[in-house]
């Protein structure tokens, strides 16, 4: 009996096969399942450049206060903020607003705005970083520099850590900075 060499080969290929087969209830689940590992992925490394940087020569800065903004209700923010100065070097302490101390050398005021949403393949709502602007002053108000995040206009950085989309501003913040 002869064996065609077509029917050879599609046994040799088919030997490491285990006949198995798995197949999901949903292939549309498993499509937007792709697409949202994809666009994670993505945005993990999203987040760019900051936005209207604007840092004017300045001494090197050793101490930075924060003046507390009770008005940005992301919990994340003040210690991302923190972490990215400490990273870079600069020391930081928190006040209450209207109660600068007077041995602050610079003050840094911040605003930032969030939005809701639901993450891919979740029921609840979580908060995500929008917009924040923070601005270096020295002692007596003068502006030492000023940068902004801005979510990109994808939105694929919305899921991006808070720390993650203001470091490019806090860099730019120190940029004219020895």
């Amino acid at each position: 009996m002869a064996i065609d060499s077509r029917a050879a080969i599609a046994l040799l290929l088919s030997l490491p096969l285990s006949g198995c087969l798995v197949m999901t209830p949903s292939p549309s689940l498993e499509a937007a399942n792709l697409i949202g590992t994809v666009l994670v992925g993505a945005s993990s490394v999203a987040p760019g450049d900051a936005q209207y940087a604007i840092a004017h020569p300045h001494d090197a800065i050793t101490r930075v206060c924060i003046e507390l903004n009770p008005t940005v209700a992301l919990s994340d923010f003040v210690p991302a903020v923190q972490s990215e100065l400490r990273e870079r070097g600069i020391d930081s302490r928190l006040y209450d607003t209207g109660m600068q101390p007077l041995d602050c050398p610079v003050v840094l005021n911040y605003t930032a705005f969030l939005d809701w949403d639901r993450r891919m393949m979740s029921d609840g709502y979580a908060a995500y970083l929008t917009f924040a602007s923070l601005t270096l002053r020295n002692q007596h108000g003068t502006v030492l520099a000023s940068a902004n995040y801005e979510i990109g206009r994808t939105g694929l950085d919305k899921w991006s850590s808070t720390r993650a989309k203001i470091s490019p501003a806090v860099k730019a913040l120190l940029a004219d900075a020895p």
